[in-house]
């Protein structure tokens, strides 16, 4: 709304219980590539030691103003449904940069009852303004599958994956021994069959996918704006894709947990599509959001707080389907497997669905 803001609890009740909030930026510079995702972003730095003044009116007429000198410093973090909160806590100074962030804290340096001390001729002078688009660099439809060797990444290739027939079922990990640590999380997978369709073979509407409903919190319109500007293909209302080029492509396969104890997974878990080029490297496709949907039945209990989490029972079988986007020519490649975790001995685990 520009620099200074002028608004009332009576136009945005929101402001009087908390649910609306103001943000800060600034137009000084060029904004740093990759600023918003870096926990130590130099753009909060620019507002170190620059002061905040906040003027409250109250009904009864009285008038309380704040200067509020702003400071920068690493706080302490804690996982919020898988996504770091910052908390009040300042962090210690050997803090871990997956447990601390950097945000503002302010100092009020002046306090007192007088009126705002600045001129509100260029209050709300920027509200009226359309701010350009943001629109999303369109993605590669690969991306190199990575494996790790005494922690150093080298390229994961054919000689080091087991290839298993989509009839066979494979014993696997989710995570890499190296990874593992006290849980290794066993499971049997397989057999998988592959279904292709111009429309959700589930029957459902985008906007009952369990990733838009739930990691989009149900903006479809917004979820497939992004899939255009990414992918090259939206979501029209009744499933079909706007670009032909494109199908649906849902994997089912057999889940069998056979530890003493329950195993939490999520559809990021399940597995992934991909191909290898001609030098045998492996590349997992990359032209949908995650898991678009997910359907578990049997010794299987959704999370109902977040249907993309659910519990597979000890010695419990699950059958899993999982819905993803390829373009047809991906889809048609006669290499293409369901990459899905990884053996004891390391070697990544994947089926043959190319046929």
């Amino acid at each position: 709304m520009g620099a200074t803001i002028d608004v009332s609890a009576d136009d945005d009740p929101g402001i009087a219980d908390g649910t609306t909030s103001f943000g800060l930026w600034t137009n000084e510079g060029e904004v740093p590539e990759n600023a918003a995702n870096n926990p130590e972003s130099p753009v909060i730095d620019l507002f170190d030691g620059q002061t905040l003044t906040v003027t409250v009116t109250f009904e009864d007429g009285s008038i309380s103003t704040q200067a509020i000198e702003l400071h920068v410093a690493n706080f302490e973090t804690e996982m919020v449904d898988g996504t770091p909160r910052l908390t009040p806590r300042l962090a210690a100074d050997d803090a871990e940069a997956g447990t601390s962030a950097k945000s503002l804290y302010g100092t009020v340096v002046e306090a007192g009852n007088g009126p705002f001390p600045f001129p509100l001729d260029d209050a709300n002078n920027r509200a009226d303004e359309v701010l350009p688009a943001d629109t999303l660099e369109r993605a590669e439809e690969t991306r190199p599958v990575s494996m790790f060797s005494n922690g150093e990444p080298h390229a994961a290739t054919l000689a080091n994956t087991v290839m298993y027939d989509a009839g066979e079922i494979a014993a696997i990990q989710l995570r890499p021994p190296y990874e593992q640590g006290d849980d290794e999380r066993q499971l049997a997978v397989g057999p998988v069959s592959i279904t292709r369709a111009a429309t959700p073979p589930s029957g459902k509407t985008p906007d009952e996918f369990v990733e838009v409903a739930n990691g989009w919190l149900g903006n479809l319109a917004y979820f497939s704006k992004c899939t255009q500007e990414r992918y090259g293909y939206a979501f029209n209302d009744d499933g079909t894709l706007t670009d032909q080029g494109f199908c649906y492509l849902e994997a089912t396969f057999t889940v069998t947990n056979p530890n003493e104890e329950s195993i939490e997974l999520n559809s990021r878990d399940m597995g992934s599509f991909g191909l290898a080029n001609e030098e045998g490297r492996l590349l997992a496709i990359d032209t949908s959001y995650f898991t678009l949907d997910m359907a578990v039945s049997g010794d299987a209990e959704t999370d109902l707080d977040d249907p993309r989490c659910f519990t597979i029972a000890p010695g419990g079988t699950a059958r899993v389907s999982v819905l993803h986007v390829l373009p047809n020519r991906l889809a048609d490649d006669e290499g293409l497997f369901f990459l899905t975790g990884f053996e004891q001995s390391g070697a990544l685990v994947a089926f043959s669905v190319g046929e």
